[in-house]
């Protein structure tokens, strides 16, 4: 097994577990591991690295939060790509670099649509359909908390104007078990 210094502020996993029973001990990994600081790196020794998609990456990991970045570099943070969308597993990690895009950037709906255009037609159409899905999602998702605030709206209106729950549950389209659950959830009951 391979140990970092502790006089380094790097423990081993096991080190965390001081009162550990003796039995116990082999199932705990332990492992060496490496830190690297991005930061170190300047964007042109990440974009020598050899390394298929883990330089693009490493580059968005860099840049994390990075909206000037991204705005003025999206063609190097998908330099190469077009290669792995065959791949339906390559083309799912590809999926994955635009979702953490979209939600570690506050950059607007038609900032991303013209960084977009300044991709090759084939990586432009994947990053429209998925950031179509993320909209959609959200939209499907916003829907779905406004009609759980408003059903708790009228719940909570109408229990403590003493309704009882057979007309709760006709007014907010629950059964009447979801009603009285709800009742429970949102601490109402007498």
């Amino acid at each position: 097994m391979w140990y970092i210094s502790v006089s380094m502020g790097k423990r081993t996993f096991s080190s965390h577990f001081p009162n550990l029973d003796n039995t116990l001990r082999p199932f705990i990994p332990d492992f060496g591991y490496l830190l690297t600081d991005l930061a170190d790196w300047s964007d042109e020794a990440l974009m020598a690295l050899k390394a298929g998609l883990v330089r693009n990456v490493m580059l968005m990991l860099k840049h994390y939060r990075d909206e000037v970045y991204t705005l003025h570099n999206i063609e190097r943070l998908f330099v190469d790509v077009e290669r792995y969308l065959e791949s339906p597993t390559q083309n799912s990690h590809i999926k994955k670099f635009w979702v953490y895009l979209f939600n570690t950037n506050e950059l607007k709906d038609e900032e991303f649509r013209k960084l977009f255009n300044r991709l090759s037609n084939f990586i432009k159409n994947e990053a429209m359909t998925t950031y179509q899905q993320i909209l959609e999602k959200g939209k499907i998702e916003g829907k779905a908390e406004g009609n759980l605030e408003k059903e708790n709206f009228i719940i909570t209106n109408a229990f403590e104007d003493g309704f009882e729950i057979s007309v709760i549950a006709r007014l907010t389209g629950l059964s009447e078990s979801e009603v009285k659950d709800r009742i429970r959830k949102l601490g109402l009951e007498r």
